[in-house]
């Protein structure tokens, strides 16, 4: 049963890779993966794809969760730890350019 729906999972990913990357449709994209990650909820890599998705949308809340999501799917898998620390610092280096135009000092 696995074996399927890690098939399906990828066939998901690949969807909305197309929505994303072909079409230009981001809204029909993430109606992709989030349909994708209800069938296949063990699928890190498509939980990963819906994460990378919401971070470039400027969705970090929603990036967030999906990260985690796709850790709890599979905590050994090193690539969901690394693709969550790389939009954290980016997101963060994105934070404290921001702060440092309008004058405010950082938290950091």
């Amino acid at each position: 049963m696995f074996c399927i729906c890690l098939l399906h999972s990828y066939a998901y990913q690949l969807w909305g890779f197309m929505e994303l990357n072909a079409a230009g449709d981001t809204d029909k994209a993430r109606e992709v993966y989030l349909r994708g990650t209800k069938a296949c909820p063990k699928a890190a890599s498509l939980w990963m794809s819906a994460a990378d998705l919401e971070d470039k949308s400027a969705n970090v809340t929603d990036a967030r969760r999906f990260y985690c999501e796709a850790a709890m799917a599979d905590p050994r898998n090193p690539s969901v730890w690394h693709a969550w620390g790389c939009m954290e610092v980016s997101n963060s280096a994105s934070y404290q350019r921001h702060t440092s135009a309008n004058g405010e000092k950082s938290s950091y």
